[in-house]
């Protein structure tokens, strides 16, 4: 099985980055999906240094530092794809990159800093997530850009670190789950 943590909108805050440290050591979670709007370089070799895999795609607050630290540490998913045990992440950001097919046909799931109009599970905008979705055609879409966390058959959203949300994915053998806790309110309760 694999368990991962994804964010979206850090937007550079390194106190909120020890909290999601300290939540993936209790969860027993390796790996960090950044959903976009990370907003500081520094924030994920924070990540990295306390022993978590990270894989990311660029949003909208997102600059060529972001880009550089996630490529260094062989994560940033920018059209490209990353076998992850059963599965394969292909990332689509704003990066205006051209996507490409993948070629691991099973089990591939989706990462997005956008949503889209038809693939969304919040309010959908028209961009290209929805022409992405149709050329790779993943089996789940996991997106940031929605504020509140949100599921909808095989979208998932965590909802936004501004808000204290944090999405916790579990895959197994083409099993997908996953539900959002949040980091301010829940972390005390359920720990």
């Amino acid at each position: 099985m694999t368990k991962l943590i994804a964010i979206y909108g850090l937007l550079g805050r390194k106190y909120t980055t020890d909290l999601l440290c300290y939540l993936a050591k209790r969860l027993g979670v390796k790996h960090t999906l950044i959903l976009g709007d990370i907003g500081s370089p520094s924030v994920i070799e924070r990540l990295i240094s306390c022993g978590l895999r990270v894989y990311g795609v660029l949003g909208r607050y997102d600059d060529p530092s972001v880009a550089t630290t996630l490529s260094r540490s062989g994560g940033l998913l920018e059209c490209r794809q990353v076998a992850l045990n059963e599965g394969v992440l292909y990332g689509y950001g704003m990066s205006g990159c051209t996507p490409q097919p993948v070629s691991f046909v099973d089990n591939i799931i989706l990462i997005s800093s956008m949503v889209g109009y038809k693939y969304s599970c919040c309010k959908g905008i028209k961009g290209p997530l929805d022409t992405i979705v149709e050329l790779i055609k993943p089996n789940y879409i996991v997106t940031g850009g929605c504020v509140e966390p949100c599921f909808d058959n095989k979208i998932y959203s965590p909802g936004s670190l501004v808000r204290g949300y944090v999405g916790v994915i579990e895959f197994d053998h083409g099993v997908f789950s996953a539900k959002s806790l949040n980091v301010y309110r829940d972390l005390l309760l359920r720990f």
